[in-house]
């Protein structure tokens, strides 16, 4: 006898089911086909509503997993393009080599933005500033006809490929003469101490 039907017999013998099925003996054909009917409809109102309810369930749990792959396929692309940057950025920095001349690697760090090399003059290295134990090594670059976006492109790539090097900018000039269309030119001097 499996548990089931040990309740089935707990609720025949309990009183309250005695009394329901003594009022139900009571009633007439036409009013025990009305409770049973009524007794089926609820029967089936339950399952429809057992079933909505699931549904409803299944739809938010369908929603929520579609926004989770969409997250996950962002996370996805987001690291793709980090790992394309850095690739590039590597690139970049192995085209720029940092044992070079201070000219020929402004001039690396040059090719490897998208600056027409024909709007920039790099100037030769000169002498700066000196002590006992370094001295500072100066080129002079000239910018023209570029924009804003170009010369800081340009200058984020120097100190980014530079920091190998303690490279700095000086003399930052940039002359906008008054053109509203937004093309300027710009004059810096990328400074470099080595050891004497």
């Amino acid at each position: 006898m499996s548990k089931l039907d040990n309740l089935w017999e707990k609720l025949r013998e309990s009183e309250a089911y005695q009394q329901v099925r003594v009022k139900y003996d009571e009633l007439d054909s036409q009013a025990k086909l009305y409770v049973n009917l009524g007794a089926v409809a609820a029967v089936v109102l339950a399952v429809f509503l057992s079933l909505v309810i699931a549904m409803a369930r299944l739809n938010g749990l369908k929603s929520e997993i579609n926004d989770r792959e969409e997250t996950i396929g962002y996370l996805q692309r987001s690291a793709d393009t980090i790992k394309q940057l850095k690739a590039k950025q590597n690139s970049s920095s192995a085209r720029a080599d940092v044992s070079s001349p201070l000219a020929t690697f402004v001039g690396n760090v040059l090719s490897g933005t998208r600056l027409d090399p024909s709007k920039a003059e790099i100037g030769a290295e000169h002498q700066g500033t000196q002590d006992k134990e370094s001295v500072e090594v100066l080129v002079d670059v000239k910018l023209t006809q570029v924009n804003l976006r170009q010369i800081q492109q340009f200058l984020f790539s120097l100190v980014d490929q530079g920091s190998a090097r303690n490279l700095n900018i000086k003399e930052l000039n940039i002359d906008t003469k008054g053109d509203p269309s937004g093309w300027m030119d710009a004059t810096l001097v990328v400074s470099n101490f080595k050891a004497k």
